[in-house]
Parts: structure tokens; sequence; C-alpha cells
């Protein structure tokens, strides 16, 4: 929590994915004889480097595992026909949409600078779901508080306009300083929210956080805290470990027992924070069971049922040797599954919380013992993402797609994000990556190949047919658009506007409704139309392979006179027959050429500073052009007046 409080001084997706079978799974590095599967396909790598899979109703040993840094929990393999050493679990990606779900309030707002470690609940009748969060302000210490945001499609969420639902508590309480990292079960009737506080006479120091619980009667609130708060604080653990300070609650329940899971942070000099557990009947009343999930020593992944068969010394320093907290538990058949997040560096005191590494996995069959997956972190800090400094996760199973929703470092302050699971590696090209939301009728990865169609139509010959660096968005029969902008009426779109004969079809560089201005080389630059080659000023109209109209001065526009044609208008006016013009007026002979400024067929006057100010005309012939020229020429004779030759 001491990060959380010093960070104030800084001042679709829906990506389907196949099922994850019920009783299908694969574990790395365990006893396999522990898993007792009831149905084929789970797939199990011991700890004497062999993959297993149950098959008709025995294990089936199937040789050396392949590589497991490129495997992730959510691999199964689906095939009737098990035999054969060949066969191997399949993998997976996690993609990160890097637009935020929840982001930060405005200055001076309770969640300005934090809104993060989300937990997310769907509404009894399930078309509504509820994103809890807790947000910080820019206090110093920051005051931290929970609110929640609604979405029906887990992309577009709307903040409750009555946030905080949970607050800090008044002065002189254990949650004066703030009350927030809420996590949501449901028992019975009532929902309770567990979250952690710290009061304020404890933040300048970083702690100790302690655990409270509030209930509501619906998931809009409001919410109550309970009387008889805090209802954990540090101490002795059922394993004889002393805590001095408990946060991060994250409940389960099973079989009508709460099993609350929370970080506890030891005293010095160790200062490094553990997973423990206490379980409940009631929700209220905790029984402290001792710990579920250690440290990683720094040299390896560690495991309480064994370790993983390949020898210590090849593994990267441990992503989690440093401190580990609980993000969400959740059952996937007949397994538990915790996601949690953790750090490789080490404390220096109470409330610390150096930078964290990433998110890991851990899993178990009776919620009391717990395996590490072998091949953590499943998602990495990656200084190349937006959201980079990875926080609290919380993965989540919506059907059969598995989501992430978690918290992270950007631009100095915390945002939640989503990521989702992707069942295969993405294929890798660099300087093209595409982040966000990106909906296509095709599969598509985080990495795009060189040349991708995501359409259901032939688009040609890619523009680079050397390197084929090409990325094709196409449809037939409707819009293909492709759209920046920062919310759904303020963006800008380039769009191949379909039509049902070709030829009538156009493409349209807009903003959305023009609600802003379209800016073509706003640092400077040339921009031709209506060319192949090269622009040779501001804004080049001159027809293509024509004749060159000169050296540029350093604000032009140039309009030339395309090929077998006659004259070059630039026109300016109210309607049809109520405008005026500057023409040229081409000529076989350059010098019979003529420059003409008029108003159509003479309809409108035409005038000439009528502001005041002189009007120059150089090189007027000194003797009359004769009769019928119908020209200006002055006279030296007679005062160097002007006359009119008609």
């Amino acid at each position: 929590m001491f990060r959380r409080i010093c960070l104030a001084l800084v001042a679709v997706l829906a990506l389907a994915v196949p099922a994850f079978a019920q009783d299908y799974g694969f574990f790395y590095g365990i006893d396999c004889t522990i898993l007792n599967p009831v149905n084929d396909q789970t797939w199990c790598g011991d700890n004497n480097g062999n993959w297993k899979v149950y098959h008709n109703g025995a294990w089936v040993t199937l040789g050396p595992p392949p590589d497991t840094a490129n495997i992730l929990p959510f691999g199964y393999y689906i095939d009737t026909g098990i035999a054969g050493s060949t066969s191997r679990p399949r993998g997976g990606s996690w993609i990160v949409n890097e637009i935020p779900l929840i982001d930060v309030g405005g200055a001076g707002a309770w969640d300005e600078m934090i809104a993060g470690d989300p937990w997310l609940m769907r509404d009894p009748n399930g078309t509504t779901y509820y994103l809890f969060y807790f947000g910080a302000d820019a206090s110093s210490p920051a005051f931290y508080q929970e609110g929640y945001a609604v979405s029906q499609d887990l992309i577009n969420w709307t903040k409750n306009a009555t946030n905080p639902v949970l607050t800090k508590g008044n002065a002189g309480a254990w949650d004066s300083q703030g009350a927030g990292k809420g996590a949501v079960i449901q028992l019975g009737n009532t929902y309770y929210m567990y979250y952690d506080g710290m009061s304020t006479t404890d933040a300048p120091s970083g702690g100790p956080s302690k655990i409270g619980v509030a209930t509501a009667s619906s998931l809009a609130g409001p919410w109550t805290k309970y009387a008889g708060n805090p209802i954990l604080t540090g101490g002795t653990e059922g394993n004889g470990d002393v805590t001095v300070e408990v946060d991060v609650p994250s409940p389960f329940v099973y079989q009508g027992t709460v099993y609350l899971f929370y970080r506890g942070r030891k005293g010095a000099p160790d200062w490094r924070t553990r997973i423990y557990y206490a379980t409940s009947t009631d929700g209220v009343t905790f029984t402290r069971r001792g710990m579920a999930l250690d440290v990683s020593p720094a040299g390896y992944p560690s495991s309480p049922i064994g370790y993983p068969p390949i020898p210590p010394s090849t593994y990267p320093p441990s992503f989690d040797a440093g401190w580990i907290g609980p993000g969400r538990i959740i059952q996937v058949g007949r397994f538990f599954l915790m996601s949690y997040n953790g750090g490789s560096s080490q404390p220096g005191g109470l409330g610390a919380e150096p930078d964290p590494a990433g998110h890991g996995f851990a899993f178990s069959t009776d919620l009391v013992t717990w395996s590490k997956y072998s091949a953590n972190s499943f998602l990495a800090m990656d200084t190349k993402r937006y959201s980079w400094r990875l926080w609290r996760t919380s993965v989540v199973q919506i059907g059969n797609n598995f989501y992430n929703f978690f918290n992270a470092t950007s631009g100095g302050r915390e945002r939640t994000f989503l990521a989702a699971f992707y069942p295969t590696p993405p294929t890798v090209l660099p300087y093209l990556e595409i982040t966000g939301n990106l909906a296509v009728n095709a599969y598509v990865s985080t990495w795009l190949p060189a040349t991708v169609d995501v359409g259901g139509v032939d688009l040609g010959t890619p523009a680079d047919a050397s390197s084929g660096r090409e990325v094709r968005v196409g449809a037939n029969g409707g819009n293909t658009v492709f759209r920046v902008g920062q919310d759904s009426t303020h963006n800008g779109y380039l769009m191949w506007a379909w039509g049902a004969l070709a030829s009538d079809a156009s493409l349209r560089l807009e903003t959305f409704g023009g609600s802003n201005p379209l800016l073509l080389q706003g640092s400077g630059g040339y921009v031709g139309i209506g060319k192949t080659d090269f622009p040779t000023a501001l804004l080049d109209l001159t027809a293509t392979g024509g004749a060159t109209l000169g050296t540029p001065a350093t604000r032009e526009m140039r309009i030339g006179v395309a090929a077998g044609a006659n004259v070059a208008i630039v026109r300016v006016g109210q309607d049809s027959t109520h405008n005026g013009y500057v023409a040229w007026y081409a000529d076989a002979t350059p010098a019979n050429a003529t420059l003409n400024l008029s108003t159509w067929g003479g309809n409108n006057a035409l005038v000439l500073q009528d502001a005041g100010g002189l009007v120059k005309i150089p090189y007027l012939p000194n003797a009359s052009p004769g009769a019928g020229t119908k020209a200006l020429w002055y006279d030296p004779a007679d005062d160097n007046r002007v006359k009119f030759a008609p």
C-alpha cells in the first residue's frame, strides 16, 4: 500500500476461444496421481520429466514434455485417439487491450491517481456487469475509496454517478485514510465486500493495513460496514508465521465455506508478503489456516507439491521471489485456479511494494495445497506496452472465454485494463503491432504477419511486392473503416464506402460529423492532389506530367491546366450563377494565354480594395495599344493619367 499512497506525489474484445471442457486441463511439475481425473484428456507433466495423459481409466506416459515456456494453463488436447508420443497439449497467448477499461478521474476527483484492483460481478439477471475498483486521489498521503462501473459487453464501461460507494472512515477510525481493493461474493441474498483499510495515523509510515467487510442487498448498494471491523489484522497465522499487516482480500465460496485469501507481510528483516488464507461459515468470523502460497526461491519456481523436472540452474530469476499477492480464485472443472501478481525485489519495510514483474497462476484440488504453474509468469511486465507495470490480476471465466482484468501503471497513474486468452501463439512481424480493439472477419493476433487479409474479398497484389509489407481490411457488402480518436463522437476515420457497383465506391478521410478539423501536413510539407509525382507546393494540383509552374513561393497553392483542357480555375461564390473566379486560359502560344478575374456572367460587381488602399498595376504601356484592344495604358504627356483604349 505504501506505493499507492506515495503515487499521489506524482502529480470484441469478446475474443472467441474454444471451450475448456469439463475436467480437461493440464498441470506440470506435480505428482499426477493427486489429480484423480474422471474424464479422458487430462494432461500432466510429472516430476520425472514425462508427459502423461489420462485415457481409458489410466495414466498413459507419452514422453518428455515440450518447451513449457510456450504453454499456458488453459491448454488442452481433445482427440479420442490419444496414442502417439507426438501428441501435445495446445498453448495460447494473452492479448492485452491497451485502451483502459476504467480510466482515472479528472483533477480533484476521488480517483484522480488510481482506478485499479478490479473485481468483476454480474447481476442476478445476467444482463449487467459490475466492475468494482478502488480509487486514490492526489493527496499526500493519498485517500483511497471504492467505486464501481457497469457494462453490458465487458468493453464499454460507465462509472457509477454516486461513486465512491464505500468511503473511508471518519477521523479516528481504523480505515480513516482509506477503504478499498474491494472483493465481492454472494452468500444467500446478501453481498459481502471484503476490503482493506488504513488509519490516518498509520498512513505516513505506510501501514499497517487491515481487512474489513461491508454488506449490501444488491451490487449497487448501499454498502454497510460491519460493526465488528476490522475482521483480520496482522498476527499469528495458522502455520505459525507472524504477520505485521494483512491486505488485498480475495474471497471464494465453496460448499458453504468462505475461503478468504489475503496478502500477509512478515516483519523485519524479511518484509516479504505471502498469500495466507482463513475460513468462515458466516462471512464475518474467520479462522486463520496458514500459508497458501509462498514466494519463490530467487533462482527458480517452487511448488509445495514438487519441483519441475528441469534443473533449477536453467531458470532465470523468479518473477515472484520478492513478494506476492492474491488476484482471484475460480473453479475450472474439478480444479481451482488462482491468479496472483508478484515482484522479484524484496520490500524494504512496512507497506512497501517494489515494482511488480508479472502475473502468475497456481493450481489446487482442495483450496489448501497449491502448485505454481511452472512457466510463470503468464503475463509479464513489458515496457513496450502502455500497460507495462502490472499490478493486481483477476482472471475470470465467462462462458468459454477467459479474461484477465488487471490494473497497470501508465503515465504515472494506475488504470484498469483487460486481456483475453487466445488459443494459438501469434505470428510475429517486427514493427507492426496492433493493440486495442480489433474486430475482424478472420483470425488476427496482437502481431500481424507481413500481409494480412481480414476481409472476404481479394484486394489484389501487395503494394510492396518485394517485402509484402501490407495490411488489408476488406469487405464485400459493407463499408470498411480504420478509426482513431478519443470518444464516440470525436474521432476520425479512413473509410472505403462500399458500392453495389465497384465504380460507385469511394475512399473517404473524415472526422466524425465534422466535429473536429482535418489537418493535412500539420507540421509542414507539400500535399499533392491528382498527381503521381511529388508535389512541389503546399497544395499542388498541377497536371501530372504537365509543365512545371516555376519555383514555389514560401506559401503557395498551384492549379495547373490538365492535359487536353484549356483552363484552370479557382472559384468562390454562393450558387451556380453568382460566383467569381480567377481563371487561366491556356493558348498554344503561351504568350497569348490570359489570366481573368471575373464574376460569373457579370451578374455581380467586381470590387477591388473596397476598404481603401492602393491598387497597383505594374508594367502598363505608355502608348495607346490601339482601338478595339479594350486595354489600359498611361499617357506621359497627360501627367501619367491611366486611360482606356475602347
